[in-house]
């Protein structure tokens, strides 16, 4: 099985995103890396010119989903794991291989993430529900103290163990079969920024698992954006709108469903 991944960056720094086409490369069956440059200015790296990297730079930014179907098109393979890269992780070739793996031996998986950790390697908590417009004001404009408390049924993270279906993972770093992502049509480019990996899990989910390797880690910088930058906010509120026109404010029994199965789910295995 072929394994790829693609890494779209915007104005990023070296120092960062160099550790991450780094550390796929490492694994020695590592195929391609695509590298998508939708920053104004070219970036340049000696990474660029690797006989496994493939860079292009688009001049404008295409935006994060976008510039992930780009290189998909760029890649012309029709099979195999593909993994959906952030600037800003990075990981042991451990990682990949047993990834790959995973994809082998259970070919009902859809997409999966691993373990995702700090630098400091402390875990981040990514693996949620199925997002409510309630949860996500919570979340982002509460005070910590408060929204943890209403966000309680809403974070997975901690009753969750080795491989483990689940509703949502998080975009830094999505591992998927290429098949599957080609066949619904990638990302949804009407998302600029933000909410488009949601998008593609649940449309994903239709066709397969979406799974949680809690013994398999990467580290995430996770710079948290749109709570330092108004800009980035903006981007995040449009796209929440978008969401939620596509899948239903209120009424969204598609998600009404998920949740309330992996609910009962998480409930009944913190309580063994």
């Amino acid at each position: 099985m072929s394994l790829t991944a693609s890494l779209v960056l915007y104005s990023n720094s070296n120092i960062v995103f160099e550790k991450a086409i780094q550390s796929f490369l490492n694994y020695d069956d590592a195929e391609k890396l695509i590298i998508i440059d939708n920053s104004p200015i070219r970036l340049n790296s000696s990474y660029f010119i690797n006989s496994k990297v493939q860079y292009f730079w688009t001049g404008r930014n295409l935006g994060f989903g976008a510039g992930h179907n780009l290189a998909i098109h760029l890649l012309n393979k029709l099979d195999g794991v593909h993994i959906i890269l952030n600037p800003d992780v990075y990981f042991d070739p451990s990682a990949v291989s047993k990834i790959e793996s995973v994809f082998i031996d259970f070919e009902d998986i859809a997409a999966l993430s691993p373990q995702i950790k700090s630098p400091a390697g402390e875990m981040q908590e990514c693996f949620r529900l199925l997002p409510t417009p309630y949860s996500l004001i919570s979340r982002r404009f509460l005070p910590n103290s408060i929204a943890s408390n209403l966000a309680t049924n809403f974070s997975i993270y901690k009753n969750a163990y080795n491989m483990h279906d689940v509703p949502m993972i998080p975009g830094c770093f999505i591992a998927v079969r290429l098949k599957l992502f080609i066949a619904i049509g990638g990302f949804d480019e009407s998302y600029f920024l933000y909410m488009e990996d949601i998008d593609l899990i649940r449309r994903m989910a239709k066709f397969g698992r979406i799974v949680f390797l809690q013994d398999v880690f990467i580290h995430h910088l996770h710079g948290a954006g749109s709570y330092k930058n108004f800009k980035l906010l903006i981007f995040h509120i449009i796209s929440a709108i978008k969401y939620f026109n596509k899948w239903g404010w209120i009424f969204d029994s598609e998600r009404f469903n998920v949740n309330k199965k992996f609910s009962t789910l998480f409930k009944e295995h913190s309580s063994d």
